[in-house]
């Protein structure tokens, strides 16, 4: 009988031993997870919390532990939308704690983001009796997507800005994000265009019309090789199937020095080339009236005082062009 009590009590230090390990495991885990635990009675309106969850409320052991002081740790903005949410869809619908919000720490005044969880345990009646879960602090979180979402907005407020059109691509060339510009110059909308192959939707011919293979297309060697391209005369292709003259670069985007897609920016030359066309035109007309008309012409550079003569100043005076008197 006295070997059976020993015993016993072996077990018993053993089994606190292992409980008091366990527990400790359990609060060290909380700690480097951020996460804390909490159980809430309904009847006695009464909630106790883990020394994590102190630790993200900023509260002390003394706090009082009621549903209306958690309340008063919520952040006005978030306290009645998570009062009704409480009431309504927990304890009413017997659904799953699972809301995000901010709390304000009593201790230091800091706004804090938190996870809360938890189920619903009813009595034998039906009634709501426990809820029980875990609050984890977020709040860096938050603040990394929050920064991420504005550097987002950013970036697409620039691409937005830009003249020049731009496309995103995937490693196999369909359209991964395309700007305003890009669509105004080509009349497509961005779902028309999202996920589809770029080549073959305003790329896929030259601009005599003869078929432009996947195989000889500057973008496509750059999403093989992964070597930018600038290329000065191209032409891509409307909805409407007119084509307009365009001058692009494209540049790879790696990962781990393998190509992973390629960003294109293109603009609209039809302008430019309109530009030089008349430029060419007027030159030529003026060559032929100073010929027919026995009229020179020259020009002098401001600052460096380089003189330009036309041919038929050469002619009047007899030289070869490139001669100039000194």
């Amino acid at each position: 009988f006295v070997l059976e009590r020993r015993l016993e009590r072996s077990r018993r230090k053993q089994a606190e031993k292992q409980l008091e390990i366990t527990m400790d495991d359990l609060l060290r885990s909380q700690a480097a997870s951020l996460t804390g635990s909490y159980m809430y009675d309904l009847q006695e309106d009464c909630w106790t919390a883990s020394k994590t969850l102190e630790d993200i409320f900023g509260i002390t052991p003394e706090y009082p532990r009621t549903r209306d002081t958690w309340e008063a740790i919520i952040h006005p903005n978030d306290r009645e939308a998570m009062h009704r949410y409480v009431n309504e869809e927990v304890f009413a619908a017997g659904a799953r704690f699972d809301r995000e919000y901010q709390i304000v720490r009593p201790s230091d005044g800091e706004t804090r983001w938190v996870h809360g969880m938890g189920n619903l345990e009813l009595t034998d009646s039906g009634e709501p009796a426990r809820l029980l879960g875990t609050i984890r602090d977020v709040t860096e979180h938050k603040l990394n997507q929050r920064a991420a979402d504005q550097a987002q907005q950013l970036q697409q407020s620039m691409l937005k800005s830009l003249a020049e059109g731009v496309y995103g691509l995937d490693q196999d060339g369909s359209t991964a994000f395309v700007n305003q510009a890009a669509l105004d110059m080509l009349g497509y909308r961005e779902e028309e265009v999202l996920g589809i192959s770029q080549h073959s939707l305003i790329h896929h011919s030259r601009a005599d019309g003869a078929p432009h293979p996947l195989e000889e297309c500057a973008i496509h060697r750059t999403l093989t090789d992964g070597q930018a391209r600038i290329i000065d005369e191209d032409v891509f292709w409307r909805k409407d199937g007119s084509s307009i003259p365009v001058e692009y670069s494209v540049t790879p985007l790696l990962r781990d020095g393998q190509p992973d897609g390629a960003v294109l920016v293109f603009r609209d030359v039809s302008q430019r080339q309109a530009d030089e066309a008349a430029l060419r035109h007027s030159e030529a007309l003026l060559k032929t009236t100073g010929e027919v008309s026995k009229v020179g012409g020259w020009s002098l550079e401001a600052g460096s005082e380089k003189m330009t003569w036309t041919e038929q100043t050469y002619r009047i005076w007899g030289l070869e062009p490139g001669n100039m008197i000194d």
